[in-house]
């Protein structure tokens, strides 16, 4: 346990559970490392993550808390849809900020499906849930009712007291007594005074209790200006528009403990209540036990079952129906160690895989490596090669003192083991690495390692994907480099046991950095898959390893190209950081008029400024953080609703990822509202200069020219009211 610091000689306990971190982009200013050295400092031994709608901050927040000596608890500031996640009508849907933390894994599991159903199901400016989600994912989760953007402080800043002490009890009964709090802000605001007693009264009325928490943006108050200046970067802004967005006062850092204490005298359990919620919270992070998806036995035999079937059928057929004892004797022990280490799946997939290769005619290997120790691997049919012909140890295959996962080396047809990989993919579920190249002589483990080491901070989508990918495999990658430099939209660059090395885009590792591929391994770099995105690894000016990224096409994309041109759209235009032999494989294959490969941000939006100064109206559609200059140089602006959170503030109008149709389906509709308007156009111009020549003629008076041209008013207006006819949506 921390010592009380000397601002907390009283011993009292206090625990932060409102702290926004970096990953509250442009937004949160308290950095990770930063943020513990404060919690340490300020005599606490626990710290809450609640960033905003988010949670891709937690495991780095984890490891440095653990790291620190100090208990994390993982936790997300929710926003919770005005009405349901999945309606998004202007000014009618917005949303409430809701503090959610994980008390164990039921809660951690629950509180990432909520998360992630904000961003796939409810994202309308916001990742937003809704009260639907909360009653089915509440389970193993505290809640607290957050800052003034909260449901409840709402209510009460119009006005609603009684509204705001029935949603109290809603989210009381959902959540039980024990897991609920009305959360006590005060920042010196002008509606904290409002709110605040109000708070109190509802507290001591329903028998809620209260806890105390201060909005963290920044560890200090010095700090506050970096704050604003985040702000600033996030709102388009600059520190000298009075206009900009900033917090009114100074007071949301991390304060100390008897800070808080002297913040809520009145009210001091609202302050003890904290380290009664941290008590309650116990998750912790599982690293380096390797999840292995599930084999699915036919006609519902159990697996282990299936397996060994598997083993004995094969011991007969590989040995004949007078299997030596010895060989008995062995397959016992080894299906045993499979069984007690888990590692039964992972024997049924590969041989799942192998099997369906062997079937389909694609020549396999006999296999190598380590697992050729392996009988049962031998009786399965995994490996050709006897292990006990030549001698070989199980135990360097598999035995209950090794760390890391065992690993299968297996050779197909480099012509057809596309249609192996295309099977695991359907059947298991695709990885989004999808294939690791490696060269001069390096392991596939070792490169996927050392990758997920130097993208482990950088959070992109390809990052994402390589220390995904490495997780998954059980490799652990501690950092081992020492300085990183990050060139946007390029690659990393850094030093590894001396040796410089560097992973990024083909321009950025053979153009700028001027690498070479390994002698004798040219056809293999020319025999790369096409139909992935690739991420270079060099190693001392050489090519180490190329690592596939699975990005998959649409299969709505050439429809919807197609569809959009039939809709007026004259050029289509794909620009990407791929190589050239990527993007000229998927540009044939949706139809596009022009491609752009190993384009940089700057590239992006010049190509925009150039159309533009042609006279052409030029729509930009991107996901990624590269793609916001773009997006924002753009006539209209179009983000994928999965893309990057600065992409979609960027944007104008942000699209479901499920269903890319919506793209054609908002053109058609914009071309069918201005026909509608230049045809209510023609028509009042027709309409009224008639009125006005019967007028002049003295065919008509004033007053019948009056009443017609309301009642004409009357009748366009009522007519636009109607649906603008739209053919079907792209499925």
């Amino acid at each position: 346990m921390t010592e009380p610091s000397e601002n907390n000689k009283q011993g009292r306990d206090f625990v932060h559970l409102h702290i926004h971190t970096e990953y509250s982009l442009l937004d949160g200013a308290c950095r990770i490392d930063q943020l513990m050295d404060r919690v340490k400092e300020c005599g606490q031994t626990a710290i809450a993550c609640t960033d905003h709608g988010v949670m891709y901050g937690c495991v780095q927040f984890y490891k440095a808390a653990k790291k620190a000596g100090i208990k994390p608890i993982i936790g997300c500031e929710v926003y919770v849809a005005t009405r349901t996640r999945f309606d998004k009508v202007n000014k009618i849907d917005g949303n409430n900020h809701l503090i959610l933390l994980c008390k164990n894994e039921t809660g951690y599991k629950n509180l990432i499906k909520m998360v992630s159903a904000g961003f796939v199901e409810g994202f309308y400016s916001k990742p937003r849930v809704d009260k639907q989600l909360l009653e089915q994912y509440h389970e193993g989760l505290i809640c607290l009712s957050a800052c003034l953007a909260g449901e409840i402080p709402q209510a009460i800043l119009a006005g609603d007291y009684e509204r705001a002490k029935a949603t109290a009890l809603w989210y009381r009964d959902l959540f039980g007594a024990e897991n609920y709090y009305i959360e006590l802000q005060d920042h010196g605001l002008k509606e904290d005074s409002t709110v605040l007693p109000q708070l109190i009264k509802l507290s001591r009325e329903t028998g809620i209790p209260m806890a105390a928490t201060n909005d963290a943006h920044y560890l200090r108050k010095e700090d506050a200006k970096m704050q604003s200046i985040l702000l600033c970067i996030q709102t388009g802004k600059t520190i000298q528009d009075a206009d900009r967005m900033e917090f009114q006062t100074d007071e949301f850092y991390v304060k100390t403990t008897d800070e808080m204490y002297e913040l809520f005298s009145m009210v001091p359990e609202a302050c003890a209540n904290t380290a009664k919620i941290a008590e309650q919270c116990n998750f912790d992070f599982e690293f380096g036990h390797t999840k292995i998806p599930y084999y699915k036995a036919p006609d519902g035999m159990d697996n282990q079952a299936y397996f060994e079937k598997l083993c004995w059928d094969g011991l007969e057929r590989r040995y004949g129906p007078d299997v030596p004892q010895a060989n008995i004797d062995r397959l016992k022990y080894e299906i045993s160690v499979v069984k007690t280490m888990g590692y039964t799946n992972y024997y049924l997939i590969v041989w799942d895989y192998i099997n369906f290769a062997k079937s389909q005619g694609i020549p396999v290997g006999p296999g190598r490596g380590s697992g050729a120790g392996s009988i049962a691997a031998y009786c399965v049919g995994i490996t050709d090669i006897d292990p006990i012909r030549y001698n070989l140890i199980f135990e360097r295959f598999l035995n209950p003192e090794r760390v890391s996962m065992p690993d299968f080396d297996v050779d197909f047809c480099y012509e057809r083991r596309q249609e192996v990989i295309d099977y695991v993919n359907r059947k298991y579920g695709a990885d989004h690495v999808a294939q690791i190249v490696p060269f001069g002589g390096h392991r596939e483990g070792d490169m996927l390692r050392l990758a997920a080491c130097l993208e482990e901070h950088f959070p992109h989508s390809m990052a994402k994907a390589v220390v995904d990918a490495a997780s998954k495999k059980g490799l652990s990658h501690e950092e081992m480099h020492t300085k990183v430099e990050y060139i946007v939209a390029h690659g990393i660059s850094t030093t590894i046991n001396s040796k410089k090395t560097i992973i990024g885009s083909y321009h950025f590792v053979f153009e700028d950095e001027r690498c070479s591929v390994p002698e004798g391994k040219e056809e293999l770099f020319d025999n790369l898959p096409t139909q992935y995105s690739h991420l270079y690894l060099a190693i001392e000016d050489k090519l180490a390893a190329v690592i596939c990224i699975e990005d998959p096409v649409r299969p709505e994309a050439p429809e919807v190209i197609a569809r959009l041109k039939e809709l007026g759209i004259s050029k289509v235009v794909m620009m990407t950081g791929d190589s050239e032999r990527t993007a000229k494989a998927i540009a044939g294959r949706v139809g596009v008029d022009e491609y752009y490969s190993e384009v940089l941000p700057e590239d992006k939006a010049s190509f925009v400024e150039k159309e533009k100064k042609a006279g052409r109206k030029v729509i930009m559609i991107g996901d990624g953080i590269n793609d916001s200059p773009a997006l924002s140089a753009a006539d209209v602006g179009i983000a994928i609703s999965d893309g990057a959170q600065i992409a979609r503030e960027i944007a104008d109008i942000t699209v479901s990822a499920e269903d890319l149709g919506q793209i054609a389906f908002i053109k058609d509709l914009s071309n069918n509202l201005i026909k509608k308007i230049n045809r209510n156009y023609r028509t009042i111009v027709s309409f009224n200069s008639g009125l006005i020549a019967l007028g002049v003629l003295g065919i008509i008076p004033p007053t019948t020219s009056a009443l017609l041209h309301n009642t004409s008013t009357l009748l366009i207006s009522m007519n636009s009211m109607k649906d603008i006819p739209v053919e079907a949506e792209i499925n």
